[in-house]
């Protein structure tokens, strides 16, 4: 059986895009498996998707938790006392800013390296054919599980609005993974304009808003190609 990842941001069940590529893919033959690094909340939540974030924000907190307590433990033992308390002052005002607005920024950087540690560890057991980037944002993840698998890797630039249009440290990241891309998709061609000097002659499939019947059959193309062409044999380790 060949593998399929999908990786977005979140899944939204509102936006039900993702659910159309997740079925077009799985009609193309793959077994699909869906990460997400936001839920979006309970209301939003897909059953099928893997949230990565919430098992990110317990781990970025027990392991605060037990740094505090090696402190206290180290504190009270008199194993360098004021060294202790330096270093629990620290922990606790570094803490308090990274959950203060200010230190916003900082806690998604945070989040979003150990969400992405977390999808390495969660996909270890299979081996994937076909990884679909979603959104410029999970683009790192893919790929590094892409070259870890020797998977296709294909970019979706999901914008659909030019006042969605995507800043230039986004382009820049998608510049930098432009050689480890086989394929790329965008929702039309304004989108697909913005993005297209990171790819020079490779051109994107273009999808419509709803992906009616003829994108539908670009997609299902699209994937079982990406599936057939390999970048090396497939081991023994696939589930």
């Amino acid at each position: 059986m060949r593998h399929a990842l999908l990786i977005a941001q979140s899944f939204d069940k509102q936006d039900d895009r993702l659910f159309r590529i997740r079925s077009t893919i799985r009609d193309s033959g793959l077994e699909v498996t869906s990460l997400a690094f936001e839920s979006g909340g309970e209301a939003m939540r897909d059953p099928e998707t893997r949230d990565l974030r919430p098992r990110a924000v317990a781990l970025l907190m027990l392991f605060s938790q037990l740094v505090i307590a090696a402190v206290i433990a180290g504190y009270f033992t008199r194993f360098f006392p004021l060294a202790m308390t330096v270093i629990f002052w620290t922990v606790i005002l570094g803490g308090g800013f990274l959950a203060s607005p200010m230190g916003l920024s900082m806690r998604q950087a945070f989040l979003a390296r150990i969400g992405a540690w977390i999808g390495q560890w969660d996909t270890a057991k299979t081996r994937f054919d076909v990884i679909w980037a979603v959104d410029a944002e999970s683009l790192r993840l893919a790929t590094q599980l892409a070259k870890r698998d020797g998977a296709k890797l294909i970019f979706h630039a999901s914008e659909r609005l030019l006042d969605d249009a995507p800043d230039g440290d986004i382009l820049r990241d998608v510049s930098l993974a432009a050689t480890a891309i086989d394929h790329w998709v965008a929702e039309n061609t304004e989108i697909a304009a913005l993005y297209a000097p990171s790819f020079g002659a490779a051109e994107p499939v273009i999808l419509s808003k709803a992906i009616d019947q003829q994108d539908v059959a670009a997609v299902t193309a699209l994937v079982r190609n990406a599936a057939i062409i390999r970048a090396e044999p497939r081991g023994q380790n696939s589930s």
